[in-house]
């Protein structure tokens, strides 16, 4: 999990999701399911999987043990990272940030990547139509010849008038 998070940034990896072919998905759901059961007080640390030393080093990596509360905090991340990549694109006149590129000490380059990642996924079904918020709508910039295979994304998820 932790270099999960290292690579990722976050501690919410779709429940199939495979990760350096470990079930990190599943295992992280069983994580939360024993934690809300220990609340509950249907189990005792001493008995269940999770013990106190596990919450704790879970805690430390930023687990978020409640996915509503995570949603919320996602969409209002995902609409600073679109504004700051509409930023981006006034600036330097394009959207192709890049995979390292910070803007404001924000990983924007990571972030568009994975807008692309999800995207795709989307166009094969892998992804909800609202995930990789598709059809945002709103101009963010033109992208050039560099971006000439990668219409479609930006077209789709950005709104961009592309040249």
């Amino acid at each position: 999990l932790t270099q999960y998070v290292t690579e990722h940034n976050h501690t919410c990896p779709s429940r199939k999701k495979l990760y350096k072919g470990q079930d990190l998905g599943s295992w992280v759901a069983k994580q939360r399911y024993s934690f809300r059961l220990w609340q509950q007080g249907l189990l005792d640390t001493k008995t269940s999987r999770i013990s106190d030393k596990r919450i704790i080093l879970l805690n430390s990596v930023g687990f978020v043990w409640d996915l509503q509360r995570y949603s919320e905090a996602t969409e209002s991340r995902w609409d600073s990272m679109y504004q700051l990549l509409k930023d981006y694109a006034t600036e330097h006149n394009h959207t192709c940030p890049a995979y390292q590129e910070k803007c404001k000490g924000e990983n924007l380059g990571h972030w568009v990547n994975t807008q692309r990642i999800n995207y795709s996924s989307q166009q094969q079904g892998g992804l909800e139509a609202s995930t990789p918020r598709v059809g945002v709508g709103e101009p963010v910039g033109t992208a050039g010849g560099a971006f000439r295979l990668a219409r479609s994304w930006h077209g789709a998820v950005l709104g961009l008038q592309i040249s």
